[in-house]
């Protein structure tokens, strides 16, 4: 620079004024040495070697000079503007307005000075943006429409945007409506308008552009007469879906579904049915947040049958019924989000996050229902399905004491469905290789619960659901490892017994109140299941038990004895008695065998069976002793005599010698407990009654009569003597027997 320096010092400038062509020469050499400083950065020299350029170039009259001296004039003048931008000095912004006076003077339409114009106001520290607005329109209302020429205004307005939105929105506006309407480059069009969409929905206040877009979106579709293409429309209602879910998040439902109105023009009809229906869906949860379900409804109506259907909005619609307390319109959201498929699970979840919200424990079951029915299909990662069915049992149960019966009913049912449900998952976990979530301590938990509300609701439910839990608990006892310790073991086993106690019981109650036979008979035959059930594992692990748990179910057995007995009864199965006489000897007493009785003379028995029974009941009671009710016990001597009497004459012998042998027992106990209680009466309750010993007594006198005509005297003799013993047994100072034996006596014997 210092040789150019030297070298430029050298000219006279003087002679430069007489010669213009060689001014001109001079002014464009040092403009480019002036210009290339610019580019390097050196803004001081810049100025320096242009103004040497201005000075060089002859100044006659303007339209006297020729064009190329003209531009080069113009582009000098536009370099030192340039170069004096950057300067720091005092005088610099002086000189940048003067220059720029002469620019506009000379030449103030060309692009050139107002785009320098836009950037030295740009450069200010405090711009001027009503000066840059006017500019700008400048531009707007002078430059040619061409893409590049569109992308440079629009570098400006997003400089002006900065400091007055406003004003950058305008020019925008004005640009849509002024130049490119009419220029008909639609691709042009809808990027500007896209940019316009763009800077109002960056607005701060929620409602602002909401009226700007609004018309300028009616302007557009008046002069076009057509939508935005497919690209712009996605473009424009990606920034309004943005302003939208902005009000949205701020509880602004108004003006959120104002936004959605505006993006559901038909000028962006061409984003497609899924972004006209994703407003839509919008819309109903800003009718949600205003708690106005009628217009949540009508919303949904008017959507495409193909929207309406899909997941998401069948979502909404949950919702929108819960609010309602619409149940029936909730259980179909639920059963057609239920079909969709693949991801219906998920909003299952949310619907169920829904109900748990609002606390709405009916529709939370339903839920858990629809839920369980899934996963009895597949499994879901991250649900924990024994966790999910212990949640569903107790939110079932919470509601069991529902005041509407048809709720109840239906509660009851889905909580022995859970528990079934719960049972298979964990008997298919078992038969697969994979780890089970159905661990010792879950398993325990459907078990003891199951088995618990059974016992609850035993006498309040009707029987099958309390017997279907019982059964639930039965499954889960069985799938236990064998690996247990003593005390699981010992549980394992007590929990079983008291399962098949309760499992018999409940069949014995529905078979007593069955109407139909062959229903009845199937409840019975279940009941005998049962009981040989808890009499396999009460036999087996007797002597493992504790004192009072053996005690316990030692009174178990004796129940469940007397419903075997008359469960087999029942069903005619005469052989069963037998045995069980026979087992419950060892512990029976004469409440137990009075209900053996009881039930054998109330059934339709051929009368050998009843006797035969009746008979082994009276042989154990002689054969253990002390009887606490002989009066109940001669009037089953009374019924089994009488039904011998008339099937088997040798067994009604047998009976009344046994009636004679307790007769005589009773009769020595009594005297026995006179001696040690004077003030006693003389007969004491424990005596056989006389009306029996009569009855006895006179019956087999009179069939002794019976041998005698036959003849069967030996017959006649040996009965004869037998009715004397019991008459001789009777308080009566010897009346009947002095009776009989005068009768007796007068018989005529060949």
């Amino acid at each position: 620079m210092e040789i150019t320096e030297h070298m430029f010092s050298k000219i006279d400038m003087a002679y430069l004024r007489h010669d213009p062509t060689m001014a001109e020469r001079c002014a464009g050499v040092t403009y480019d040495i002036g210009k290339s400083m610019i580019i390097r950065g050196e803004h001081s020299s810049a100025a320096c070697w242009l103004q040497r350029s201005y000075e060089a170039l002859p100044q006659p009259e303007i339209g006297r000079v020729g064009e190329n001296r003209r531009e080069l004039r113009f582009a000098v003048l536009l370099a030192r503007v340039r170069a004096n931008m950057f300067l720091q000095h005092e005088d610099g912004e002086t000189v940048v307005s003067s220059l720029l006076d002469i620019l506009e003077q000379e030449y103030g339409n060309r692009l050139p000075v107002i785009l320098l114009n836009l950037d030295v106001i740009s450069k200010s520290p405090s711009p001027d943006s009503q000066r840059y607005y006017a500019k700008l329109c400048h531009l707007v209302r002078t430059v040619p429409v061409t893409e590049s020429s569109y992308e440079m205004i629009t570098r400006y307005v997003h400089r002006l945007n900065k400091w007055s939105s406003e004003l950058a929105l305008d020019i925008l506006k004005q640009l849509l409506v002024q130049r490119l309407v009419l220029h008909n480059d639609i691709f042009i069009l809808e990027k500007c308008f896209v940019t316009f969409v763009w800077m109002q929905t960056a607005l701060s206040e929620l409602t602002a552009g909401l009226n700007s877009l609004s018309g300028l979106i009616e302007k557009l579709e008046e002069s076009l007469r057509k939508p935005f293409s497919e690209e712009a429309a996605q473009a424009s209602l990606i920034l309004l879906w943005k302003k939208t879910n902005i009000a949205y998040e701020r509880k602004e439902y108004d003006v959120a579904e104002k936004w959605c109105l505006l993006a559901r023009h038909m000028m962006f009809v061409n984003a497609g049915n899924t972004n006209r229906t994703k407003l839509c869906r919008k819309m109903i949860l800003c009718a949600l947040g205003k708690m106005d379900a009628s217009k949540a409804r009508q919303l949904f109506d008017d959507m495409p049958e193909a929207s309406r259907s899909e997941s998401l909005t069948q979502y909404l619609l949950y919702k929108v019924a819960l609010l309602d307390k619409d149940t029936q319109l909730a259980m179909e959201c639920l059963e057609t989000i239920s079909k969709q498929g693949t991801g219906s699970e998920k909003y299952i979840l949310a619907c169920l996050a829904e109900t748990r919200h609002i606390e709405d424990k009916y529709q939370e079951v339903i839920a858990l229902r629809i839920l369980l029915d899934i996963l009895d299909k597949k499994s879901l990662d991250g649900i924990h399905l024994p966790a999910l069915l212990r949640h569903t049992i107790r939110l079932l149960v919470s509601e069991v004491s529902s005041s509407d019966q048809s709720i109840q009913l239906e509660v009851i049912e889905n909580t022995c469905n859970v528990f079934e449900i719960a049972s298979a998952k964990a008997i298919e976990y078992r038969d697969q290789e994979n780890a089970s979530p159905f661990s010792i301590s879950e398993m325990e938990w459907f078990s003891r619960n199951s088995y618990n509300l059974a016992v609850k609701y035993c006498t309040i439910w009707d029987t099958r659901p309390v017997l279907s839990l019982v059964n639930t608990s039965i499954k889960f006892l069985d799938m236990y490892p064998s690996n247990l310790s003593l005390k699981q073991l010992y549980a394992v086993t007590l929990r079983r017994l008291l399962c098949y106690f309760l499992g018999a019981l409940l069949n014995m109650a529905r078979a007593r109140t069955e109407s139909d036979a062959q229903t009845r008979a199937d409840y019975y035959l279940d009941s005998r299941n049962y009981i040989q059930f808890f009499r396999d594992v009460f036999n087996c692990e007797t002597k493992n038990l504790e004192v009072a748990d053996r005690n316990d179910l030692l009174q178990k057995h004796r129940t469940l004895l007397a419903f075997d007995f008359e469960a087999a009864v029942r069903l005619r199965q005469w052989e069963s008695l037998s045995e069980i006489i026979e087992e419950s000897e060892s512990f029976a007493d004469d409440v137990l065998y009075g209900t053996f009785s009881d039930a054998m003379l109330c059934s339709e028995a051929p009368l050998e069976n009843a006797a035969r029974v009746l008979q082994q009941i009276t042989t154990n009671i002689a054969r253990h002793g002390e009887v606490r009710d002989t009066t109940k016990l001669s009037r089953w001597i009374r019924c089994q005599f009488q039904l011998s009497l008339d099937s088997n004459v040798e067994m009604a012998e047998t009976v009344l010698e046994q009636a004679y042998v307790l007769a005589r027992e009773s009769h020595s106990r009594s005297e026995k407990g006179e001696h040690r209680d004077l003030h006693r009466p003389a007969i004491s309750s424990s005596c056989y009654p006389e009306e029996e010993l009569e009855w006895l007594s006179t019956t087999a006198f009179n069939r002794a009569v019976d041998f005698y005509t036959k003849p069967d005297d030996a017959s006649c003799r040996r009965w004869a003597q037998k009715s004397l013993d019991l008459a001789g047994l009777m308080h009566d100072g010897g009346l009947l027997y002095k009776v009989l034996k005068d009768r007796f006596e007068g018989l005529r014997w060949q």
